[in-house]
């Protein structure tokens, strides 16, 4: 399992190993940034929320389920393939379990933030 960087321009994953990873994303924020998952996991992950809202978007190619717990948020919204799909918003939000396919994002709107725990399916 291989660490990536996801390239917006492209619309692909690149392994951190195959190029300059800090150089590119700190040089080029808008085009590239670090997957939180890497490309093939399948052991749960946590996701520390930085910044209300939090976007998270499931590159790793496999369906994954994000499990949220505690803190006080205003509104969660799921996007269906990016900004492609339709939007479902949770207001007022509560916590519970988000199926996301590849290419969705979740974005959680909180005052506290809540811990996000992301399980791809294998």
């Amino acid at each position: 399992m291989s660490r990536s960087v996801f390239d917006s321009t492209l619309s692909q994953h690149i392994v951190m190993s195959d190029i300059d990873a800090l150089n590119a994303v700190t040089k080029f924020p808008s085009r590239y940034s670090y997957d939180p998952l890497p490309v093939g996991a399948t052991d749960p992950i946590t996701i520390t929320p930085i910044g209300s809202p939090f976007t998270f978007a499931n590159r790793t190619g496999i369906r994954a389920e994000a499990v949220i717990t505690g803190g006080t948020m205003s509104a969660i919204a799921h996007q269906r393939q990016a900004a492609n799909g339709p939007a479902s918003t949770s207001v007022p939000a509560a916590a519970g379990t988000v199926l996301l396919s590849p290419g969705d994002q979740l974005t959680i709107t909180y005052s506290v933030a809540p811990s996000v725990t992301v399980v791809p399916h294998a």
